[in-house]
């Protein structure tokens, strides 16, 4: 029992869906309907 480490794991962030750069969904959204968005998520 217990946890085995397999070493040293490098993510490869060059590949398509591998990026750490975020995303822009939200930004074009007016100040009521982003806190329609947050609202919505609390529910999830």
């Amino acid at each position: 029992m217990g946890f085995v480490d397999a070493g040293r794991y490098v993510l490869d962030v060059s590949g398509p869906g591998q990026s750490n750069a975020g995303h822009d969904y939200g930004t074009d959204l007016s100040d009521a309907q982003k806190r329609d968005l947050i609202e919505y998520l609390k529910t999830l």
